[in-house]
C-alpha cells in the first residue's frame, strides 16, 4: 500500500510569472512520490532499470476489453516489490483512434475481471483523453466512461483520475484563463514562456490549427466536468522544454540544459482552483538528456508537494515533432540523466526510492 503524501501545497503563488524559475529550496519528506514508466526495453530490463533508479512505484496500463488473465510484467512487478500505477485502457494501448466506452455495464465488467486478480491503489481511466490520435467521438462518451468507472472503482475503495490532459491544451487554456481575469501581460508572458511563434500569432482563435482548437474544446469542456466527477486527483502531462512540444508545429530541440518550471507550475495552479483537486502527473519527462532539466522537474514537483509523479523513461520515435529522452540506455544502464533522477530521490528522501 502506498502512503500518500501530504496535502498539495497551495501554489497560487507560483502562478506569479515573476517568481523564481526554480524554487530554492523545499521541505524534505520521507515518501518519495515519484515513480517511472519504462517502455522500449524487455519487461524483465524494465524491473531492473527501475530498481536502479530508485523508484518503489511503476506505471503500467491494463486492457478491459476481454481480460482473462493480468499481464506477466504487473505479477512481476508485484513480486519484486514494486506499486503499480494503473492505466484502465478499455481497448488497449492505442493503434488507431477508436471511440470511448459508453457502456457502464461493459466498464464494470471489464473492471470487476481485473479486481478478481489485482487491487490496485490508484487508476488513471484511459490515456490523454484529448489525443486525437487516440480516441475518436464526443467528449461526454469520456464523461460517461470516466463516471462509471469511478462510481465502481470507489465502491471497491481504489483511488481514480483521469487519463492525463496534454501540456498544449493546458497552455492554451491557462492563457485564455488570465485573459478572462484581464491579466494581459500575464498571458503574453505565459504565452511567450511555452509557445512557439507560429501558435502565438494565432491566437486567440487557433484559427490557423483547427485541431488544436478543437482539443482545446475538449478540454476546457472536461476540465469543467470534472469539478463535477468524484475524481480523487486531476492528472497531467508534461514534457520540457515545453515550448518544442507542440504536435501541431514541426521544430527540433534546441541543446537546453535547464528551464524555467513557472508554467509548470502555473498550470498545476489552474487545474486546482478549476477542479478542486489534487495535482498528479502519471507522465512528465524531458526531450534533451540534460541532467538539469531533470533535477528543475523534480525540484518543482517536490516543492509543490505533489503526491504522485510518474516519469516517462523511453525514447520517442515521432517524425517532424520533439521526442521524449530516456533515463536509460537501451542495455539498461543509467544515463547522465537517469543518474540525476537517482541522485534526487537519495539527497531529499528517506524512503521510496529503492533503499
Amino acid at each position: 500500500m502506498l502512503l500518500l503524501a501530504s496535502c498539495q501545497k497551495d501554489i497560487s503563488s507560483l502562478a506569479n510569472p515573476s517568481a523564481t524559475s526554480t524554487p530554492a529550496s523545499f521541505p524534505k519528506r520521507v515518501q518519495s512520490p515519484f515513480g517511472v514508466m519504462i517502455t522500449g526495453i524487455p519487461d524483465n530490463d524494465k524491473i531492473i532499470v527501475a530498481k536502479s533508479l530508485g523508484v518503489n512505484k511503476v506505471r503500467a496500463e491494463i486492457t478491459l476489453n476481454g481480460f482473462s488473465q493480468l499481464q506477466p510484467y504487473i505479477d512481476s512487478l508485484k513480486n519484486d516489490g514494486l506499486d503499480v500505477i494503473t492505466n484502465f485502457d478499455y481497448y488497449g494501448p492505442a493503434t488507431k483512434a477508436l471511440p470511448f466506452m459508453r457502456s457502464p455495464s461493459a466498464i464494470a465488467t471489464g473492471i470487476s475481471g481485473v479486481l478478481k486478480q489485482y487491487q490496485p491503489y490508484l487508476v488513471a481511466v484511459e490515456n490523454e483523453e484529448v489525443n486525437a490520435q487516440n480516441y475518436s467521438g464526443s467528449v461526454q462518451g469520456y464523461i460517461n466512461e470516466l463516471t462509471a468507472a469511478t462510481h465502481f472503482l470507489h465502491a471497491n475503495n481504489i483511488k481514480v483520475t483521469n487519463g492525463g490532459l496534454t501540456e498544449e491544451v493546458l497552455c492554451i487554456l491557462v492563457y485564455r484563463d488570465y485573459l478572462s481575469r484581464g491579466l494581459t501581460a500575464q498571458a503574453a508572458d505565459f504565452a511567450k514562456r511555452t509557445m512557439p511563434s507560429a501558435i502565438i500569432n494565432s491566437l486567440p482563435s487557433l484559427s490557423n490549427y483547427p485541431g488544436l482548437a478543437n482539443r482545446v474544446l475538449a478540454a476546457d469542456t472536461l476540465v469543467r466536468a470534472y469539478k463535477n466527477i468524484d475524481l480523487d486527483y486531476i492528472n497531467f502531462h508534461w514534457y520540457e522544454p515545453v515550448i518544442e512540444r507542440w504536435p501541431d508545429v514541426p521544430y527540433g530541440v534546441s541543446n537546453v540544459q535547464h528551464v524555467d518550471t513557472r508554467a509548470m507550475a502555473e498550470v498545476m495552479n489552474y487545474l486546482s482552483k478549476a477542479t478542486g483537486k489534487t495535482v498528479i502527473s502519471n507522465e512528465v519527462g524531458e526531450l534533451t538528456d540534460s541532467p538539469g532539466i531533470v533535477q528543475d522537474i523534480m525540484t518543482q514537483f517536490a516543492a509543490l508537494q505533489t503526491p504522485y509523479v510518474i516519469w516517462y523513461s523511453g525514447d520517442g520515435h515521432h517524425k517532424n515533432w520533439s521526442n521524449a529522452v530516456a533515463l536509460n540506455n537501451p542495455d539498461g544502464s543509467l544515463r547522465d540523466n537517469g543518474k540525476a533522477f537517482l541522485n534526487f530521490l537519495q539527497s531529499n528522501y528517506s524512503s521510496g526510492h529503492g533503499q
